[in-house]
């Protein structure tokens, strides 16, 4: 087993459980879509916490830029003491999306191979069941990444499918009724590839896809640091737009649909957690905070002064009563 194969182990047990309690493959990537979430949530504290701690030193950074804009490499070596110090750094963002990599990894392997990892067919067979099935050449090569076609092909012929294949089940102790597979969500082939030349029903899933990248992108940048947020920042979240256009195109329904789904449920996270940790709101009250400090200070300076006229107004009145009495 490759390490593909491996990442995809954990997710593949939660996947095999829900579609032998739901009996439907869309269903069964919604509740997958949510368990995922709800497993990544501590990842996504991390980071938006993370977003804070930047917030909290953003001035102390911009004074070291400030101060040592002559020497870059002082200015680095004191712009990192104060995120250690911090327990924050510039990259400190991006850990939990490089963490979220394999998890990624592990859950397109589940999604793209039901066969293996929901009904335990071992993958260098599939070549065989592909054979089987009268497919031939090139086919038969990609046998193993076209899983879906192939449970499609089952489901359709049903108890009619060929002698070589109901052998190759019963090498399992099963018969091709045991591979009975609804990969469909509100009518759509989840198995099938959109193709951007022949518009229909299938291109909902791009278009679901897309729009749930693009709400996340605009929810996101709302609760990013104004002072962080920079044109190619803003460009590089709305590409992510751009990305799952190309592959909602380019895999079957299924990635797109559960890219979608993920978004979505992306976009309500993102919006309680900047809510509730949003650094912008944070810088703002800081600079309250030092805009009330520096008018306190004003009017600590003017009572001073006043305390200092008031004395010396006594001292004077003590000068003058004394040449009086005398």
């Amino acid at each position: 087993m490759d390490l593909f194969g491996i990442l995809a182990i954990p997710f593949a047990y939660i996947m095999r459980f829900l579609y032998y309690l739901l009996h439907n493959y869309g269903l069964c990537l919604i509740v997958f879509t949510v368990i995922v979430k709800l497993l990544l949530l501590p990842l996504a504290f991390k980071q938006q916490k993370g977003l804070m701690k930047q917030a909290i030193i953003a001035p102390k950074l911009n004074e070291l830029r400030e101060k040592y804009k002559d020497d870059p490499k002082k200015q680095n070596e004191e712009m990192q003491r104060l995120q250690a110090e911090n327990g924050t750094s510039a990259f400190s963002g991006c850990l939990p999306v490089l963490i979220q990599l394999p998890i990624i990894i592990g859950l397109y392997q589940v999604i793209r191979k039901p066969l293996t990892y929901i009904f335990g067919f071992h993958a260098e067979n599939c070549a065989l069941l592909a054979s089987g099935l009268g497919w031939t050449g090139a086919l038969i090569s990609r046998a193993s990444d076209m899983q879906m076609l192939l449970l499609n092909q089952i489901n359709t012929l049903g108890n009619a499918v060929p002698s070589a294949v109901s052998d190759l089940f019963a090498a399992y102790g099963k018969t091709a009724a045991d591979y009975a597979f609804d990969n469909t969500i509100l009518g759509i082939d989840l198995s099938a590839t959109p193709s951007i030349t022949q518009p229909g029903i299938l291109w909902l899933i791009p278009l679901f896809a897309v729009a749930g990248a693009l709400l996340q992108a605009f929810i996101s940048q709302k609760f990013v640091l104004k002072e962080s947020k920079t044109r190619t920042s803003t460009i590089m979240a709305y590409s992510a737009a751009l990305i799952s256009l190309i592959f909602a195109f380019t895999l079957p329904a299924a990635i797109g649909f559960y890219w979608g789904l993920s978004s979505f449920l992306g976009c309500i996270q993102s919006y309680f957690l900047g809510k509730k940790y949003d650094p912008n709101k944070y810088v703002e009250e800081l600079e309250n905070i030092k805009r009330s400090e520096r008018e306190q200070a004003k009017i600590d300076k003017k009572l001073r002064r006043l305390e200092r006229l008031k004395q010396l107004q006594e001292e004077q009145e003590a000068i003058k009563a004394k040449y009086r009495n005398k």
